[in-house]
């Protein structure tokens, strides 16, 4: 599902966020909306509040 290739990019067909209590605290998560396509990222803070963001492609 993810690698890092030969040139050192990482690669990733995930396509859909993990769930929230799959991420400990201080951890950090991407992935691809293909739907929307959009690079969806998801992390959790030292504190445990699960934040999120998003970028459009173009």
């Amino acid at each position: 599902m993810s690698r890092v290739n030969y040139g050192g990019y990482m690669m990733t067909r995930k396509t859909t966020a993990p769930a929230a209590a799959g991420l400990v605290n201080g951890e950090l998560t991407f992935w691809y909306d293909q739907e929307n396509g959009k690079f969806k990222i998801t992390a959790k803070t030292a504190a445990g509040v699960v934040v999120s963001g998003q970028v459009a492609l173009s």
